[in-house]
């Protein structure tokens, strides 16, 4: 067997075993790996409220906070943004992104009328991005690169404004964008945990 295969081996095998481990509510703290494929976020292009082009490159040298919603969620959502919310007042020099699992109907516009009732008042606009773009490419890269679950959800009268199924984890990803942390947004502590795993791994 080449190195070149058993270096893949390797790598695959971390991560299927950091997908099996999120599903199955391991992560709800540090991640306790960096490694080039299972763990950093692969490169994107997604286009924020603003309208203007977002890649990986332009979050590099800033730790920041993944969230997963849609602007029609009744569910899990609105309480993710308030802790993504949270976060902006508590980590003001850590950058906040929201990425639309509805990007069919979260449209630059309907994100930016979103997000006047998301960000704290006199938040900066640069902190907390609001990411949309096509729907392959944005739930693709919630499944391969974030390793978190996204789909449509089945049809049901008692699901009303439940288009999509999602993870409500918030995701912590360092300066070099790899993942370090996973936390359940519905938790009420999950800001503290994050503030305090953040305070951790910067002293690295």
């Amino acid at each position: 067997m080449s190195g070149r295969t058993l270096s893949i081996l390797v790598w695959g095998g971390l991560a299927i075993a950091l997908a099996a481990a999120i599903a199955a509510g391991a992560f709800n703290s540090r991640v306790p790996v960096r490694d080039d494929d299972a763990t950093r976020i692969p490169e994107f292009s997604l286009t924020e409220r603003s309208g203007r082009t977002i890649s990986r490159a332009d979050l590099e040298g800033s730790w920041w906070v993944a969230d997963f919603i849609f602007t029609r969620c009744t569910g899990v959502c609105p309480l993710l943004t308030t802790r993504m919310a949270e976060l902006a007042q508590r980590l003001p020099d850590v950058r906040l992104v929201s990425f639309s699992v509805d990007p069919d109907y979260d449209t630059p516009s309907v994100l930016s009328r979103y997000a006047e009732g998301a960000v704290p008042q006199g938040g900066a606009p640069e902190q907390w991005l609001f990411l949309t773009g096509p729907r392959e490419t944005l739930h693709g890269l919630i499944g391969s690169g974030f390793h978190l679950s996204v789909s449509a959800a089945a049809p049901s009268p008692a699901a009303e404004g439940e288009l999509v199924t999602h993870s409500d984890r918030l995701v912590l990803v360092d300066p070099d964008g790899y993942i370090r942390g996973y936390y359940h947004g519905t938790e009420e502590d999950a800001a503290t945990k994050i503030a305090s795993d953040l305070a951790d791994l910067r002293g690295e």
